[in-house]
C-alpha cells in the first residue's frame, strides 16, 4: 500500500516530484515530509477491497468462461494449442470484467491517495459530487485493456505450464471433507 500511495501521487502530480533524484526513495521522502506517515496507508481499505474483488471476479470468470467454451466445443480440449487459446481468450475477458467490476474501488483508492486526509467514504462522496456514477469509471477502458492483456498472458502461461508438467485442474483442486 505505501508503494501504491507513492505511485498514485507521482502519476497525479509529476511536477511535485520532478526534482527527486532517486526514482522511488525521493518521492517516498517527499510524501513523508509533506504528509506524514499516515499518507502511506490512507488507501489501505479500498486497496484491499479492489484486490479482493478483482481476484475473485478474475478467477470466477476465467473458470466459468473456459468451461463454457469447452462445453460448447469439446474438441478444443484435444490439442495443447487450442487449450492455450481458450485460456488466453478466457483470461482476456476475465481480466477485462474484473477490472470493470473493481473500477469503483480503484477510483476511490486513487482519490484517497490523491487527497491527503480524505478517507474512503469522503473520497466516494467527492467522486459522486464531481461526476456522478461516471466518475467511478473514469479510465476504465484503458484499465480493462491493460488488465485483460496481462491476465490473458498470466492464464496462458499458467495453462502452458500445466500442460508441459502434465498437471490437470483436478490435480490442483483441494477438497476439505468435514463431518460434524
Amino acid at each position: 500500500c505505501p508503494a501504491e500511495a507513492v505511485r498514485i501521487r507521482v502519476v497525479a502530480e509529476p511536477d511535485r516530484f520532478a526534482e527527486c533524484r532517486l526514482p522511488f526513495l525521493g518521492p517516498v521522502r517527499t510524501v513523508y515530509a509533506q504528509e506524514g506517515l499516515d499518507a502511506f496507508f490512507a488507501g489501505f481499505r479500498p486497496l484491499v477491497a479492489r484486490q479482493v474483488i478483482f481476484g475473485m471476479v478474475k478467477f470466477f470468470f476465467f473458470d466459468s468462461l473456459a468451461e463454457a467454451i469447452f462445453a460448447f466445443a469439446p474438441q478444443l480440449r484435444a490439442a495443447a494449442a487450442t487449450r492455450l487459446g481458450v485460456a488466453f481468450v478466457s483470461g482476456l475477458i476475465a481480466g477485462s470484467i474484473s477490472s470493470l467490476v473493481s473500477q469503483p474501488a480503484d477510483a476511490i483508492l486513487s482519490k484517497t491517495n490523491d487527497r491527503p486526509g480524505v478517507n474512503p467514504t469522503q473520497a466516494a462522496k467527492l467522486i459522486w459530487d464531481q461526476d456522478g456514477l461516471k466518475g467511478f469509471y473514469r479510465g476504465a477502458l484503458s484499465r480493462c485493456l491493460w488488465a485483460g492483456c496481462v491476465i490473458a498472458g498470466q492464464f496462458a502461461i499458467y495453462d502452458y505450464l500445466k500442460s508441459i508438467l502434465s498437471v490437470s485442474s483436478r490435480d490442483l483442486a483441494l477438497f476439505l471433507d468435514v463431518s460434524l
